[in-house]
């Protein structure tokens, strides 16, 4: 049986269709722009115990001592109402979170194709920013230095088909075909293809509500993810965000993830910011080390100081406790000696 042979003939005739139409659309008089960006983030690393690397659970800021955690160029060519987008990375992120694709694609950060349907709607193809979850892998955008338990474990890149849209009220939405639980090849004995939904409302003053899902499989189960995050402007100078996951877990206590993050502007250049969260996991669906592959359910609390000398300059510092709530410490765990994590960082975007 040839695996997911329906999904990629989808995916190849669109790619087809997109590529003839392209080429004919290039031979028109319309507008053509090319846009080059980029990020790079660098950081240093500490940690009770002294351990090479941070817990298995954690793909951001991974290592101790100095490192580069991501690094990215994207390219982005429109005309007309195509776009393309290619984006090669490098960094610990790469190693760490991309360690099970082939190494052919390992370093690819975005690479797809889209067609903007009308004024409010587009359909893209391809490597794509996670619809799921309130943080992304970008730090200079987060709130902490550190990404958040849920975030490290919901994914940051999928692959496959996206139908998009927004509304003038302020509705975003997404409707996806994906290959899977954040996955670029294709997984053998799989040959069904997972699916996700996104609605999102941005009001004007600073107010954000999201709710995406994935449907599909998540390491050989067949399940449906929910996440709910909201992102409030208080004031001038507060920010407060948490977030929500939860999956049901036949024959175990449900899956259930939250956090909360307070942030404020100090001044022109300072800003500081908190974190808790906690999960219950119990049956090791996502937090597990080769010690303690189910029950270790972490917890933890953060706080941050921020620094940005430039408008795409910005420097930061963190300290973070991790804790499990069944009284098994990670620091007790030799796969997992962190308790207590320092991290400095330094990112420029363009």
């Amino acid at each position: 049986m040839i695996r997911y042979f329906w999904l990629m003939l989808i995916i190849r005739t669109w790619v087809f269709i997109a590529a003839f139409l392209f080429i004919k659309d290039a031979f028109s008089q319309d507008s053509t722009s090319f846009q080059v960006s980029g990020y790079a983030e660098v950081y240093w690393g500490a940690q009770q115990g002294g351990a090479d690397e941070r817990p298995d659970f954690l793909y951001n800021h991974t290592d101790n001592g100095p490192a580069l955690n991501l690094a990215w160029v994207k390219y982005t060519l429109r005309h007309n109402r195509w776009q393309l987008v290619a984006s090669p990375m490098a960094g610990t992120y790469v190693k760490q979170n991309l360690r099970g694709e082939p190494n052919a694609v390992r370093n690819i950060y975005e690479a797809s194709l889209g067609f903007r349907i009308n004024e409010n709607s587009r359909l893209d193809a391809g490597i794509l920013p996670s619809h799921i979850g309130m943080e992304s892998n970008i730090g200079a955008d987060q709130m902490n230095v550190t990404r958040g338990l849920l975030a490290e474990n919901t994914p940051y890149y999928e692959c496959g088909l996206r139908w998009s849209g927004k509304t003038e009220t302020g509705l975003n939405w997404a409707v996806l075909l994906l290959n899977g639980w954040q996955r670029i090849a294709l997984d053998k004995g799989r040959n069904w293809p997972a699916f996700g939904v996104q609605i999102q409302h941005v009001a004007t003053k600073g107010r954000v509500l999201n709710y995406s899902n994935y449907m599909g499989t998540i390491r050989n189960r067949m399940t449906v993810y929910h996440n709910l995050y909201g992102q409030w402007t208080v004031a001038e100078n507060w920010r407060v965000q948490t977030e929500l996951n939860y999956e049901s877990v036949p024959a175990e206590k449900d899956f259930v993830g939250y956090s909360l993050g307070v942030g404020r502007t100090i001044a022109q250049k300072w800003a500081a910011a908190c974190r808790f969260e906690q999960v219950r996991d119990n049956n090791g669906s996502f937090f597990r080390t080769p010690y303690s592959p189910v029950n270790l359910n972490p917890g933890g609390w953060s706080f941050s100081v921020d620094y940005s000398p430039y408008k795409k300059l910005k420097c930061r510092i963190e300290a973070r406790r991790l804790w499990s709530v069944k009284g098994e410490q990670l620091d007790a765990l030799p796969v997992t000696s962190a308790m207590w994590l320092l991290t400095a960082s330094a990112s420029v975007s363009f």
